[in-house]
């Protein structure tokens, strides 16, 4: 049922009438008794909050509530299983995601070209943090939130092959915002670049940007030679046991002008702009 009060409120919000925004917060607070987990603060809202963090006429989604089950998310897990849902927080649509001494995360396949396509933005809003892990080591590279990158295509989601990999991480004190680690695990494809850290802006929603094209090239000296084939959302908490817990909001690129028609596509009302995310 919770579900359905999402998907209905959107679309009540693609009218486009002048109070679509306010009827779908006020559905979407109707709801939130039924999605809202104990442990979700309540803040002040978002109300112009709808679906992307900007959206412009560029832009196609990666991760939306809207068609989150038509979008093949799966979920794999490295280790244990983090407890996934589909929430309102704050009257904003989210995946919540909650570590239980555990490593796992959701993935979805997409296609999109980073250099013609480079602007990642997202929302995220973290509400606990595994302040000792170390990205570094085998036995604390753990994250309150991460969004991985998958340049080339992996194969399987279970056993994947090993691709260039950009994992954008909210992680603890043992590293600097802007560091780029070299994963532990993946040393020859994973790099981490940490954006947050800490418990600084705790339990509020954060609006992230980045270029992928130039993250890449500052991560392996390169630039990109294959195009985006997955994207991945993942929490974990399996090596220090510290709490772990996020949600995560919109997810979106943004394609150069120019590119916008053929660099990536997440607009499911528009066959023209299909193809690059394979739907």
């Amino acid at each position: 049922m919770g579900r359905l009060c999402i998907k209905e409120c959107y679309r009540s919000a693609a009218a486009a009438k002048p109070l679509a925004v306010l009827s779908c917060a006020l559905l979407l607070g109707a709801c939130a008794s039924e999605l809202a987990q104990p442990w979700i603060s309540s803040e002040p809202s978002s109300p112009y909050f709808v679906e992307t963090p900007a959206s412009t006429p560029n832009s196609f989604p990666i991760l939306q509530l809207s068609t989150y089950d038509e979008d093949n998310w799966q979920h794999v897990s490295r280790r244990g299983e983090t407890q996934y849902d589909q929430v309102v927080v704050s009257q904003a649509p989210a995946i919540s995601a909650r570590g239980q001494f555990s490593a796992s995360g959701l993935f979805r396949r997409v296609n999109f070209d980073a250099n013609a396509c480079p602007t990642l933005r997202w929302r995220w809003r973290v509400s606990s943090v595994p302040l000792s892990a170390r990205l570094d080591t085998w036995e604390g590279d753990d994250v309150a939130a991460s969004i991985s990158i998958l340049f080339g295509d992996p194969r399987s989601f279970e056993n994947p092959q090993p691709v260039p990999t950009l994992r954008y991480v909210w992680t603890g004190m043992n590293a600097e915002v802007g560091d780029v680690v070299v994963n532990p695990h993946m040393t020859n494809a994973v790099r981490n670049v940490v954006v947050r850290r800490g418990d600084v802006r705790l339990n509020q929603w954060v609006s992230e940007e980045r270029d992928l094209a130039a993250d890449y090239m500052r991560a392996f000296g390169r630039p990109p030679s294959d195009t985006v084939h997955a994207v991945a959302i993942f929490t974990d908490n399996d090596d220090t046991g510290e709490p772990a817990s996020a949600h995560y909001g919109a997810i979106e690129v943004v394609c150069r002008s120019e590119n916008a028609a053929s660099g990536a596509s997440g607009d499911h009302s528009d066959p023209g702009k299909q193809q690059a995310f394979g739907l």
